[in-house]
């Protein structure tokens, strides 16, 4: 392991669990394959049973809608298209990272909006590197709202991520909301 790569492994079990699906080949596995890596912001919610819950809980388009009325967004399932672990590249292909989501939205021929959706399984004692990293994909994937998705999230944590250009809500709101019985355009505080 190289100083460059910032990352301290006390013991084997530690390293399994950053790295569930390895190879085998410590120094192989390590190594940083995006930019965000190499900048020490490792998402360890991608090895998270809860992250995949929601996960596959957003891969159902009735959600993505709900999604969209929590946005204000008037949208059915004609008009989604859901592409999950969407590469956020520079202009060169260096992959920046990864967006769990991208939604677009196709409205007519050449009228679309795209929705970047972010998992994550805790937000407490994280919501720096979170916006950090929201704020890095912004740079590379312009005109796009990007929206945190968590079990929980408090009315703090929403304010400060509304006040850095960030939607964000709860596994809870999107799946209590009936897509079925609101009217297109719920107001939403």
């Amino acid at each position: 392991m190289t100083k460059s790569e910032n990352i301290a492994v006390s013991n084997e079990d530690e390293l399994k669990s950053i790295f569930s699906n390895s190879s085998g080949n410590k120094e192989k596995d390590l190594k940083a394959n995006t930019m965000l890596e190499k900048m020490g912001f490792r998402d360890e919610d991608l090895t998270s049973k809860t992250h995949d819950d929601i996960f596959i809980e957003l891969m159902n388009k009735d959600n993505i809608i709900n999604i969209g009325l929590l946005m204000n967004k008037d949208i059915n399932k004609k008009m989604i298209t859901i592409t999950p672990e969407y590469p956020i590249t520079t202009d060169r292909n260096f992959v920046i990272g990864f967006v769990d989501m991208l939604v677009i939205i196709k409205y007519g021929n050449d009228d679309y909006e795209r929705i970047c959706i972010e998992i994550k399984t805790k937000i407490e004692n994280n919501i720096g590197a979170i916006i950090r990293q929201i704020n890095m994909y912004k740079l590379h994937i312009r005109n796009s709202d990007f929206v945190i998705i968590a079990p929980e999230i408090t009315k703090k944590q929403k304010e400060i991520f509304k006040e850095s250009g960030i939607c964000s809500m709860s596994m809870k709101e999107i799946s209590t909301l009936s897509s079925r019985h609101l009217s297109p355009h719920p107001i939403i505080q």
